[in-house]
């Protein structure tokens, strides 16, 4: 996977299958997300960079990482 096909894989994620009463949803959203974060693990060896990725292709507000957190695992160097 390239980082142009997570970019796109992360803004087309369902943020809310976790809601849904149908568990096909519910499965396939899960799936994704996993799919998602391991290739985030794959591509960036620090977790503040999978954050700052993720913060900049996710389309809901709700579900980015604070800006706090980034800078704290910054600090820590990771």
């Amino acid at each position: 996977m390239t980082k142009k096909e997570l970019a796109e894989a992360i803004s087309n994620h369902d943020y809310f299958y976790h809601m849904s009463d149908d568990h096909r949803v519910y499965s396939s959203g899960r799936r994704h997300y996993q799919m998602i974060h391991s290739a985030l693990d794959t591509m960036f060896d620090k977790k503040s960079e999978r954050c700052e990725f993720w913060n900049e292709h996710c389309t809901n507000d709700r579900s980015k990482y604070t800006q706090e957190y980034i800078n704290e695992l910054i600090e820590e160097n990771n």
